[in-house]
C-alpha cells in the first residue's frame, strides 16, 4: 500500500510525474546500452537483440509520455 500511496503523490504533480517517467527512460536506456556493450561483435544472439531493442522501446515510450503531460518538461 505504501508504494501506491507514493505513485498517487507522484503523479497529482505534473513536474515530479514527468521526472519519474524520466528517471524510468534513463534506466531503461542504460539497461540496453549495457546489454549492447556486453554482446559478442560477430555472434548476437537474437534473445540479446530482441532484449535491447525491447529496453529502448520503452525508454522511447516513457518518454513519449512526458510529452502528454508537459512538453517542456524533461
Amino acid at each position: 500500500m505504501e508504494l501506491y500511496n507514493l505513485l498517487e503523490k507522484i503523479v497529482q504533480h505534473d513536474k515530479t510525474h514527468s521526472k519519474w517517467l524520466n528517471t524510468l527512460s534513463f534506466m531503461e536506456n542504460a539497461g540496453a546500452k549495457k546489454i549492447s556493450a556486453c554482446e559478442h561483435p560477430t555472434e548476437v544472439s537474437l534473445i540479446q537483440l530482441k532484449h535491447a531493442a525491447e529496453e529502448h522501446r520503452h525508454a522511447y515510450y516513457l518518454k513519449k509520455q512526458i510529452l502528454k503531460i508537459n512538453p517542456e518538461y524533461c
